[in-house]
């Protein structure tokens, strides 16, 4: 008989010490990969946003929930074709009221990744809590697995 319960929590508890290892060492090739994803987010804004059903509805749901319009702002649906088709940006950005011009946008609605960096640096600690405490709990299982793989062995 094999530690097999212990031995998949293991690879589990490795996979996650390993991810948190690089987001910490790597931390300055975060910029790069958010300009990235701000650049690639502002294209798809731009050209697929009111065309592609499931990445508007993707995008409304995100905008509603953060309270947020764009990625880095309401900017980026300037020149999009959403705004060429509809003459107007997006209901959302201006709380479902439309038409929604840009003089209707409030200028305290921000861009969904300032929204999101708020929300990590409210969160953050409840989010590392929570890892924490999903480590202690496969430390846990693991050394339970272990005890009785051994109980078991001995018989």
């Amino acid at each position: 008989m094999t530690p097999s319960f212990f031995i998949i929590i293991l690879i589990i508890f490795i996979v996650e010490i390993a991810g948190a290892v690089v987001v910490l060492a790597f931390s300055s090739l975060s910029k790069i990969l958010i300009e990235y994803l701000g650049n690639k987010a502002g294209q798809y804004l731009r050209e697929d946003y009111g065309l592609n059903n499931e990445l508007t509805t993707v995008w409304n749901a995100t905008m509603k929930e953060m309270k947020c319009c764009g990625f880095h702002g309401y900017e980026d649906f300037k020149n999009s074709t959403y705004y060429r088709n509809n003459l107007e940006f997006p209901p959302v950005c201006c709380d479902f009221k439309s038409p929604c011009q840009e003089s209707s946008i409030s200028h305290l609605t921000k861009g969904c990744f300032t929204a999101f960096e708020s929300f990590l640096s409210k969160n953050g600690k409840i989010v590392g809590g929570v890892t924490l405490g999903i480590c202690g709990l496969e430390l846990a299982a693991m050394i339970v697995a272990l005890m009785l793989f051994c109980q078991i062995r001995k018989k």
